[in-house]
C-alpha cells in the first residue's frame, strides 16, 4: 500500500512540473514574440530560440521533479522531460489548432528525455557533494 502511495505522489509531481515549466514556456514564447515584433530579433533566430526554450522548458520539469524525489532521480527526470514534451506539444497544438504528429515530435521527445536524464543527473551527482 505505501509504494502505491510512493508511485502517485510521484505522478502527482511530475504532472505538476511540467505544468510549471509549460506556462514557464509560454511566458518566454511570448518575451521571444515582443522580441521579434520590435525588431530586436531576426526572424532567422526562431528555430534556434524555438529549441532552447524546448530543452529549458524540460530541464526545469526535471528539476522540479528531481528535487522532490529520493530515489532515481535520473529517471524521474527523464520522465519529466519527456511529459513536459507531450504536454506542451498538447497546449501548443491546441492553440495553433493544429495537431501534426510528425518526426519533429520524434525529436522532441528525445530531446526532453536527454534534458531531463541530464538534468537528474546532474542535480543527483551536486547533490553527493
Amino acid at each position: 500500500m505505501r509504494s502505491k502511495v510512493k508511485k502517485q505522489s510521484a505522478v502527482f509531481i511530475v504532472i505538476k512540473a511540467a505544468l510549471i515549466a509549460s506556462i514557464v514556456s509560454i511566458v518566454l514564447i511570448v518575451l521571444f514574440a515582443v522580441l521579434l515584433y520590435n525588431g530586436i530579433l531576426n526572424e532567422g533566430s526562431i528555430s534556434v530560440v524555438n529549441t532552447i526554450i524546448k530543452v529549458l522548458g524540460a530541464a526545469l520539469a526535471a528539476f522540479l521533479t528531481v528535487r522532490k524525489v529520493e530515489e532515481k532521480r535520473f529517471i524521474m527526470g527523464a520522465i519529466s522531460g519527456i511529459s513536459y514534451t507531450v504536454l506542451a506539444f498538447l497546449v501548443f497544438s491546441l492553440m495553433s489548432t493544429k495537431f501534426s504528429i510528425s518526426l519533429g515530435l520524434l525529436s522532441d521527445l528525445g530531446m526532453g528525455l536527454l534534458a531531463g536524464m541530464l538534468t537528474g543527473l546532474l542535480y543527483q551527482t551536486l547533490k553527493r557533494t
